[in-house]
């Protein structure tokens, strides 16, 4: 592992919660793509810087998911909340490595319930959130304030996604304190794993630029996740779990991906064919199951 690695898995989370607080401004492409300010996938990942010297890596900058943003594009393109798609309460893992997963998880049916103003399931979904962030050895008395400011601002949404990912970067900076940054990714798998399930399960033909752009922000974010965890090496339960992941994203090479570039913001078009999609489906929910218990 390079000496300079805190750093740059520091940097990474911060441009994580940094492009998520932009996330209205981010809403994905409708339409057509014009010619004009779009590359192409791999023109886009050497902007980006994904042919750096690992001398170099803690300069590199990756999209990675957040517990609120695929809850926020999918409330603004009016899409139906779903309870359904939701993990049910009281999952126990085995491991500290499987409830680190599990939390992340947990983190976006907070956000998800969070943006569609689903207030009992919300606060019902926080607990659960305190309750595995305890046995994580991570929550402390900001936990509890955070339960009380989450009740009396319950009212708006904004001002609930901040509560949400001011703990989400709580459990993370924890880790990273420890110097135990691999559990601390392993909420992001979570949070993916989760946020990716909801996404492809949500109803929305899949002719919806809108929700191919989705679709296809779903294969950056596993495509960054996938290159940060060759950092760390697992065992035991996750092994299984980062095999589903690898098997999935090579489902997820048949998504074409180009980007709009408009000064310092970038959007996502996607496509994505129905057959496609069917096979992302499938892998998809053979890993959420793995998590599901």
């Amino acid at each position: 592992m390079p000496l300079n690695f805190h750093k740059f898995f520091g940097a990474c989370l911060l441009f994580c919660l940094l492009i998520s607080c932009q996330e209205h401004a981010n809403v994905p492409v409708h339409g057509a793509a014009a010619a004009t300010g779009f590359e192409e996938e791999e023109e886009a990942d050497a902007a980006y810087g994904s042919n750096l010297t690992e001398e170099q890596s803690d300069l590199r900058l990756f999209t990675l998911p957040t517990p609120v943003q695929t809850a926020a594009v999918l409330k603004a393109g009016d899409y139906a909340f779903d309870e359904s798609l939701m993990l049910p309460m009281g999952l126990e893992g085995n491991t500290n490595l499987i409830k680190a997963i599990q939390l992340g998880a947990y983190m976006v049916d907070l956000g998800y319930t969070t943006m569609f103003n689903q207030r009992q399931n919300s606060l019902l979904y926080l607990k659960e959130t305190s309750k595995l962030k305890n046995e994580l050895g991570i929550a402390g008395n900001q936990d509890q304030q955070i339960v009380r400011k989450f009740q009396e601002v319950e009212n708006n949404p904004d001002s609930l996604s901040r509560l949400i990912l001011d703990s989400y970067a709580e459990a993370h900076s924890y880790f990273q304190a420890q110097e135990r940054e691999g559990v601390g990714l392993l909420i992001l798998v979570g949070c993916y794993i989760e946020g990716v399930h909801i996404s492809i399960n949500t109803s929305a033909g899949v002719q919806t630029s809108s929700y191919q752009a989705l679709i296809a922000q779903q294969k950056m974010y596993l495509k960054s996740l996938l290159e940060l965890l060759r950092y760390f090496e697992y065992q035991g339960e996750v092994l299984p779990i980062l095999k589903e992941m690898e098997e999935l994203n090579q489902q997820f090479e048949e998504v074409k991906v180009r980007y709009r570039t408009q000064g310092i913001d970038q959007q996502i078009n996607g496509q994505v064919s129905e057959e496609t999609l069917s096979k992302i489906h499938k892998k998809v929910t053979v890993l959420r199951g793995m998590i599901n218990k």
